[in-house]
């Protein structure tokens, strides 16, 4: 019993002797291991680098890289330009430019018809003829007012009048207005300005349109005038006492309004077929 309880102590005593021998080297050789496994690593990636042709220093080797295939270039698509399949000269005609007037302004002005704008002068004091063909014009409509006086005349000047007249290049279009006011009289003048402003601004307001800059300013002052504004042309034009050999001619001015054409429509001679 005593040999046996001896041999138990012994192999204990071993083991314990043997367990403190690993806990002693498992760092180290832990710590070898890990340094073995990155140089293997890093020697596998030195070789793989080395097999598809780069060399230590960050480059390829000139004969590696000369035996790297070169891929074949990539064929250019056909043009996707649809007029390519059309024959050359309908290409042509098609890309010709075309004669045009323009581009058209802005247009900003309510349509009115002939026998509205009128009658609507008539309600003003200045009575209108029906709206119908021009006498001795063709293809012109128009409705005019009588020359009618606004202040009684003076000692030295004749009175002020005023007068209107519409036309148009249609039975149911309007093409412009005329007013021409003669103010001989400095003194009065001002009197005739206050029915032409009667005017315009009834005209402005059915028409729903703007004046444009410095147009009131030009009028006051009976001065030359033009401007557009919205597709309203507007013209301020004295009468040159030169030519009219009268001293007072400059106190006529014709004032006239340029209305604008139907967007909604063209003319059947702005279309032409393609050659």
């Amino acid at each position: 019993m005593q040999e046996k309880a001896s041999s138990r102590r012994t192999a204990g005593r071993a083991r314990a002797q043997a367990h403190d021998l690993w806990a002693l080297l498992r760092i180290p050789l832990l710590a070898a291991a890990i340094v073995v496994f990155t140089a293997g690593v890093s020697l596998g990636l030195w070789w793989g680098l080395q097999a598809v042709g780069f060399v230590p220093g960050g480059g390829a080797s000139r004969d590696q890289a000369q035996a790297i295939p070169v891929p074949p270039p990539v064929p250019v698509p056909a043009s996707r330009d649809p007029l390519d399949r059309l024959p050359k000269s309908l290409v042509s005609g098609l890309l010709a430019p075309q004669e045009s007037d323009g581009v058209a302004g802005f247009i900003r002005i309510r349509q009115v018809a002939p026998e509205e704008l009128c009658a609507l002068l008539g309600t003003l004091g200045l009575p209108m003829s029906e709206w119908g063909p021009a006498p001795f014009q063709s293809g012109v409509w128009q409705c005019a007012s009588e020359v009618m006086p606004l202040v009684t005349e003076s000692v030295d000047f004749d009175r002020t009048t005023l007068f209107a007249i519409v036309r148009g290049s249609a039975p149911e279009r309007v093409d412009g207005l005329r007013l021409k006011l003669v103010a001989p009289d400095p003194s009065l003048s001002a009197h005739g300005l206050e029915g032409v402003e009667l005017v315009l601004a009834a005209v402005a307001e059915r028409y729903q349109l703007d004046w444009p800059d410095g147009f009131r300013p030009a009028l006051a002052g009976f001065a030359a005038f033009e401007g557009t504004r919205d597709g309203l042309r507007v013209q301020l034009h004295p009468e040159d006492p030169e030519l009219a050999g009268d001293a007072t001619a400059a106190r006529r001015l014709n004032i006239l309004l340029h209305f604008p054409p139907s967007p909604l429509w063209t003319r059947g001679d702005r279309y032409a077929p393609l050659r």
